[in-house]
């Protein structure tokens, strides 16, 4: 584990010996004001870095105390010389601007692959030496699980040994600009980037309790919708693999920290995938809330059961993943603690009631 005094100095490892970690005393975090970013911040200010943000709108970020005593950069990411000012006294950056919408466009595939390129480049100019790129399980899984096998095999897990080649601009344009933004990181790496510290997080669907109450984001908006009623009848009948925000921002700073985890992606997801069915049914479960809960999907789930192996980010980072069921609760109490949930709605609980 690593031992932090006000930046990081010393690590202890598995065998209790203590060796010398590279100092990093300041960090930028690109798209501040996301959901992810956010409790990325709230976890390295608990460990006395710097934080140095970018977000699209300083003003629109500024009014939560979670960004009160940071420096904050509006920065786009189509315009690599916007980033010289925010990364110019950062030793390591987290790169998390990276929009996760249900209805991505065709289009913004060239932009989400020329942005990670940019941030990439200013961050090479301004002499940063570590990078953790947030990625995503787009990037490992096909669209197709069904057709295409993990590379260990049928009945196997997928693993960061899997690619997702089966996307494309049509069908699937989100998984696949995750796939091609990805590796535009391991080729900037591989060339540009040599001798430096680089490292990728492939988080499932991220869930768990946010950081500040901004209610943007597909992660906030499906428990919302589900703690205010709106699937009380139906649910989209989505499966998806499922992980805590608080594992995933722990999972960036010790890809950042750790030497061993330069030149590797860190899958981080449940075991299993879960229907939106089966999260709504554990969470009604185990918290007894008095939202609605929805009894059938909008259709049946023709989706093959696959399954997903954590255990890199288990071995390399000391990572041990939260239960699902922890998660689904902690988010659905914190929202309601931030009063992003309309109590007016029939059938959730108000705030009080918790």
């Amino acid at each position: 584990m690593a031992i932090c005094l006000l930046a990081v100095t010393f690590q202890v490892c598995n065998s209790g010996k203590v060796t010398a970690v590279p100092l990093v005393r300041a960090v930028c975090v690109t798209g501040a004001n996301g959901y992810v970013a956010a409790v990325l911040i709230e976890e390295l200010l608990k460990r006395n870095y710097e934080v140095i943000g970018t977000v699209r709108s300083v003003e629109n970020a500024r009014h939560h105390y979670l960004f009160e005593n940071i420096d904050l950069y509006q920065a786009d990411l189509l315009n690599a010389s916007s980033f010289d000012e925010p990364f110019r006294r950062c030793q390591a950056l987290m790169h998390t601007a990276s929009p996760f919408w249900f209805d991505f466009k065709p289009e913004l595939i060239d932009h989400a692959v020329e942005g990670t390129y940019n941030v990439l480049k200013a961050a090479k100019r301004a002499g940063i030496t570590r990078v953790v790129v947030t990625s995503s399980v787009a990037a490992i899984t096909p669209q197709n699980p069904a057709k295409v096998l993990p590379k260990a095999g049928a009945g196997k897990a997928f693993t960061e040994d899997d690619w997702n080649m089966d996307s494309t601009s049509s069908l699937g344009p989100y998984r696949l600009s995750k796939r091609l933004a990805e590796q535009k990181l391991w080729e900037f790496a591989e060339g540009e980037g040599k001798g430096r510290h680089y490292a990728a997080i492939n988080p499932s669907f991220v869930l768990g309790p946010p950081a500040t109450p901004s209610d943007s984001g597909e992660s906030i908006s499906f428990m919302k919708k589900l703690l205010e009623g709106d699937f009380a009848e139906t649910i989209p009948a989505m499966k998806t693999g499922v992980v805590d925000v608080r594992d995933v921002a722990l999972a960036h700073i010790k890809a950042m920290e750790l030497d061993e985890a330069n030149g590797k992606r860190f899958l981080l997801s449940s075991p299993q995938i879960y229907s939106w069915l089966e999260l709504a049914t554990t969470l009604k479960t185990d918290s007894a809330m008095g939202f609605a809960c929805p009894q059938v999907a909008e259709e049946s789930v023709q989706s093959a059961v696959i399954s997903l192996s954590s255990q890199r980010a288990k071995d390399v980072l000391g990572i041990s993943l939260t239960p699902v069921s922890t998660t689904l609760v902690d988010m659905a109490r914190t929202l309601f603690m931030l009063s992003m949930v309309d109590t007016s709605k029939k059938d959730t609980l108000d705030h009080d009631e918790i």
